[in-house]
């Protein structure tokens, strides 16, 4: 793997124009779960935040921020023989933030790859997808 990263995205219903980097973000995904702990993901989300981790290991709520934990890397393995994790986490995204929608994210796919890509990447989505809806039900 290559060094640590941080990408934000800032969405909204109308234009943005601030140009500056997120310092709080309101949701957090981590796509290598190995990172949670030495990147201090919990201080660069909202206290009343949300993170999704793809991890195997449970992690509990953190200082008021909900904690989702996604087998990600084990979905993408059993769903197309290889890790791509960031389309599962993409899926369970959808189901916290009612803002990101799913429909959304599948013309995305869509539009995005092709044939047998296509298929797969919207496999890992409706995986993910379906793996918050359980989380969510559980709370």
């Amino acid at each position: 793997m290559g060094a640590p990263m941080n990408t934000f995205l800032r969405y909204d219903n109308k234009p943005i124009r601030l140009r500056t980097r997120v310092k709080l973000a309101d949701c957090s995904l981590v796509v290598d779960g190995t990172l949670f702990g030495s990147q201090n993901v919990v201080g660069m989300t909202k206290e009343d935040g949300l993170i999704i981790i793809n991890s195997q290991h449970k992690i509990p709520n953190i200082d008021g921020r909900k904690v989702a934990v996604v087998p990600a890397n084990s979905l993408s393995i059993e769903i197309a023989g290889k890790i791509i994790a960031n389309t599962v986490l993409l899926g369970t995204l959808c189901v916290f933030l009612p803002d990101i929608k799913f429909d959304f994210l599948c013309e995305a796919i869509k539009e995005r790859f092709k044939g047998e890509a296509a298929q797969i990447n919207l496999k890992l989505l409706e995986a993910g997808y379906n793996y918050g809806k359980q989380i969510f039900k559980k709370e």
